[in-house]
């Protein structure tokens, strides 16, 4: 169609400069708020709740989890709904996002478990480097660990009071409710399907900006049992 229009009655001349510019490559897919949610249970493993807020102008997501997870019986949901994982080489994973506009945020939650406890928390990556923006990480102890110290470029999103007693405790910034409805804003009647995830124990609360991808942007816990640590307190006291 034409792009402009002219009309003369009398002789006329006409200078016209046309411009074309090239196109710049931007990133097709963006992950706007991450809440991933680990359970560290007493039988030595970790079951794993990640909700993304996306958008993307991909047809299909590609996804790499960490090495040993094993996959829940529905482990991919889109807005609230299952949707079937398409598997690839290499042990990647794929999204379809059939029906999916890059202007309309979905919400994409998966589930899985992992051998091992708090000494590592790894995150699923998302392969062809999208565009990340805040990550948080809510880190599930049983009552009888404490947490010690970490390690990783994570911050701590967590206030220490006092509990009446001699000891401090952590109390995070912000509830796992609170971040559930923030990840899931906007995104349908996803909220009830993400509040189903089972967890336990005492939770700390961890951020990081745009983390690095596989074990590199990995968050590990040093944690003991809280009698043992009384004993060592009270030996030393």
């Amino acid at each position: 169609e034409a792009a402009r229009a002219f009309e003369f009655h009398e002789d006329w001349e006409l200078t016209v400069t046309a411009t074309r510019y090239d196109l710049q490559e931007v990133k097709r897919t963006s992950i706007e708020l991450s809440v991933v949610r680990m359970v560290a249970t007493r039988s030595n493993q970790l079951a794993v709740q990640g909700l993304f807020r996306v958008r993307s102008a991909l047809q299909r997501l590609a996804v790499q989890l960490p090495a040993n997870a094993e996959l829940d019986s529905q482990p991919l949901k889109i807005n609230g709904s299952p949707v079937s994982l398409e598997k690839g080489d290499k042990g990647e994973l794929f999204v379809p996002l059939v029906g999916q506009t890059p202007e309309t945020p979905f919400n994409l939650e998966l589930r899985y478990t992992l051998p091992g406890g708090p000494g590592r928390l790894e995150l699923p990556e998302f392969l062809g480097e999208p565009a990340a923006q805040t990550v948080y990480l809510c880190a599930y102890l049983p009552e009888e660990l404490v947490w010690l110290g970490k390690s990783g470029d994570w911050a701590d999103e967590n206030d220490w009071v006092w509990d009446g007693t001699f000891d401090r405790r952590p109390v995070p910034k912000h509830t796992d409710s609170d971040l559930l409805a923030r990840v899931v804003e906007g995104c349908g009647p996803s909220g009830s399907s993400a509040e189903s995830f089972q967890t336990g124990g005492r939770m700390y609360l961890f951020s990081a900006l745009r983390p690095q991808p596989g074990a590199a942007g990995s968050l590990s816990l040093t944690t003991m049992n809280e009698t043992w640590l009384q004993v060592l307190v009270f030996l030393a006291v």
